[in-house]
């Protein structure tokens, strides 16, 4: 390969309105700026910083906030775009990410640096935490769900919410026997232990870390020293702000530092991690605040806007920004009810098609918005491809254990666990996997290379599935293909011996990783672009690095306990891969990742009432919402957005409320069957 240094490409930045050189212009206290969507929040949080920096300060001492890592690398960008020259040790970060700073700047922990548990690996302590404590510490009515991970699941938001509320375990025993409530009786003694043992080994869940930074900065010297280090502090999308997080800003205001926060009201993404609804006016009740509006919007068309108005509209007004002047005179919304899930794809692939061939669109302009990750998004990706769409779906929207590569690992380390021997599925799965690289035909030849050799012993398919466990069948056939799948039995048996003699996980997979020219060959096509080559290799890096941290996991038990927590991950975690889709294809993403992006179409699909939006969550053991986003996808849209529904999980539910409430051209249109069929009416 060759490579060059480029010159650098110039950026014709755009220039500031006078409302946007308002809120941009530095100012003591207080800033609470509300904005709707296009509007350019973001561009006036980065005109802000670099401001800051060219009066003379550095991004070392300007504290930048953003709600994702993703989200606080573009702005690292955007801002160093703007200024003459490099910045060291910038702080563009997340708010937890200023927080891990503070605490182990102030507060060591006495071992070993403080560790952030993810959302997986903390659901996965309080499973072990659960099993540890007798099922009579809980009301007799939760028992049978205590080894469920709904009920794990149900538990981690409590805690997290008690948190967030800055409750700590006296605080919620205290309310639940005023309220005569057992079960969160029983929740405040679980609490207690699991916050001794994050002390003990030196880890803080995101919660508990935003709850002790906040300790700290009551500390005198703490806030002294704090007031000294940073010169202000900028918030990005501030309606994202739990109400922990909001009092930690609220602290940061009152040490003395200028802060300057921009959101809007009337988006509240991460609900479901506790985001506040009044986060901004709870930021603008500071004494001294000054409050701010923009109102003229860069992104959206004249009828998406009057979608959005007519949403906004049902909408608490409390704080809330104006609806952004729309860009341009055209656009449009529509929503439809499809028979079912399979006519809906095949009605949206079709006009996915239709945009790029004669609409001139390119794929990369296009989204589809889904309304689950783990249950849907891979389904809903696959069928596109099928339908001739090429589709881009970010590395952290999927589950670890559902990563191809880290799958194929996983499996090849249970095989060994349990002595090397798979069983016929699985002995066909490693054989067509990177591990061995026998494809279709390549697996038929040995088949019948075996059948040739062993006919008194079945069938060519069993012998096939018998080969690596028992490898002496292999004994006398010449070819690349038996000896291919010699070579992926020996690694299973010597990964076997491994865990029989008590080595740890960690060295079990690296075996497994490492025999093969697997990894090598999956360097080289990441080198010449390959994003799936990328996706595995990170995907491969999480793994090992979730090995590294149970390093007390030995033998046989040691690997099946990894295995099962692997696979219990349900939730993706929030790594520092962040695995951006790169403009190839049709993006396809939950709702909560479309926040603060925008596209020249947008199709919301799977909208139904009572199943999405979902305003409420029935059924809930543990409910957090006792202590204490519908219009979502047309905010990311430029001109065009695709609102649809199927009836086939309840012919009765009919269209969401998404679709009625937005002002469509007529009424919500029943689509049937699907495209190109004579019962169809989508492209008249």
């Amino acid at each position: 390969m060759s490579y060059r240094i480029a010159p650098r490409a110039w950026t014709q930045l755009p220039e500031l309105t006078p409302q946007q050189e308002a809120a941009a212009r530095q100012a003591p206290g207080m800033t609470v700026v509300a904005a709707g969507p296009g509007t350019g929040k973001t561009l006036v949080v980065a005109e802000a910083a670099s401001r800051h920096v060219l009066a003379g300060g550095s991004l070392e001492r300007t504290v930048v906030l953003a709600h994702s890592r993703t989200a606080a690398q573009a702005l690292r960008r955007d801002i160093t775009r703007r200024l003459p020259r490099a910045q060291t040790s910038a702080q563009v970060t997340t708010i937890h990410g200023l927080s891990l700073g503070l605490l182990g700047r102030y507060w060591p922990h006495e071992d070993s640096p403080w560790r952030l548990l993810r959302a997986p690996e903390q659901e996965s302590r309080i499973r072990e935490l659960l099993d540890g404590v007798p099922a009579d510490a809980w009301p007799e009515e939760v028992r049978p769900a205590l080894g469920t991970r709904a009920f794990a699941r149900q538990l981690r938001e409590v805690l997290a919410r008690a948190r967030q509320f800055s409750l700590d375990s006296e605080g919620v025993g205290a309310l639940a026997r005023e309220a005569g409530d057992d079960l969160f009786a029983s929740v405040a003694r679980f609490m207690e232990d699991y916050l001794t043992v994050g002390d003990f080994s030196g880890t803080l869940d995101y919660a508990e870390l935003v709850y002790r930074t906040r300790l700290l900065l009551t500390e005198a010297p703490v806030a002294e020293s704090v007031r000294g280090a940073f010169d202000a502090v900028i918030v990005d999308d501030a309606h994202e702000l739990d109400s922990a997080q909001v009092a930690l800003v609220t602290d940061l205001a009152r040490v003395g530092l200028p802060v300057l926060a921009l959101g809007d009201p009337h988006q509240r993404i991460g609900g479901y991690r506790g985001a506040s609804p009044s986060a901004l006016a709870d930021l603008a009740a500071l004494p001294g605040s000054r409050s701010l509006t923009l109102t003229h919007g860069f992104r959206n068309a004249e009828e998406v806007g009057r979608a959005l108005a007519a949403l906004d509209s049902r909408l608490d007004q409390h704080h809330a920004a104006p609806t952004p002047v729309a860009v341009q005179s055209s656009g449009d919304v529509v929503s439809r009810v499809f028979d079912d899930e399979s006519a809906e794809l095949a009605h949206v692939a079709a006009e996915l098609r239709h945009a790029v061939t004669y609409q001139g669109c390119s794929w990369h302009d296009l989204v589809v918005v889904t309304r689950a990750g783990r249950t849907q998004l891979s389904a809903v990706a696959k069928e596109l491809i099928r339908l001739g769409v090429p589709v881009e779906v970010s590395g952290d929207e999927i589950a670890l254990a559902e990563q191809p590569a880290v799958g194929t690992v996983l499996l090849a380390l249970g095989v060994a666990a349990r002595g090397g021997a798979p069983e016929a599925d699985e002995a066909r799965l490693l054989l067509s996997s990177p591990l061995c690289g026998l494809d279709g035909v390549a697996q038929r030849r040995l088949a019948r290379s075996l059948l040739a050799r062993h006919r008194e012993l079945g069938t060519s398919s069993a012998l096939l599935g018998r080969c690596l466990g028992e490898p002496h069948l292999l004994d006398g056939i010449d070819g690349e293909d038996a000896a291919a799948a010699l070579e992926l039995s020996r690694l299973l048996r010597h990964t076997a011996d491994l865990l029989r003699s008590g080595a740890e996980v960690q060295v079990a997979l690296w075996s497994l990783w490492d025999a093969t020219d697997w990894p090598s060959r999956l360097r080289d096509q990441a080198l010449h672009g390959s994003r799936r080559a990328n996706a595995d290799l990170d995907a491969m890096v999480e793994l090992f690095d979730l090995a590294e941290r149970m390093d007390d996991l030995l033998g046989v038990a040691g690997a099946t306990t990894f295995i099962t927590e692997v696979a219990g991950q349900e939730i993706p975690a929030d790594t520092g891969r962040e695995l951006a889709a790169e403009g190839r294809g049709v993006q396809v993403m939950t709702a909560h990742r479309t926040r603060g992006l925008e596209w020249e179409r947008v199709w919301v699909i799977g909208v139904q009432e009572g199943l999405w939006p979902r305003l409420s969550r029935p059924g809930l053991l543990l409910d957090a919402e006792r202590l204490s986003a519908d219009h979502l996808a047309p905010r990311a849209s430029a001109h065009n957005c695709s609102a649809s529904g199927n009836s086939s999980t309840s012919p009765a539910r009919g269209p969401a409320r998404c679709s009625r409430s937005a002002p469509c051209r007529g009424s919500t249109a029943r689509v049937a069957a699907r495209p190109g069929s004579w019962a169809s009416w989508a492209f008249r």
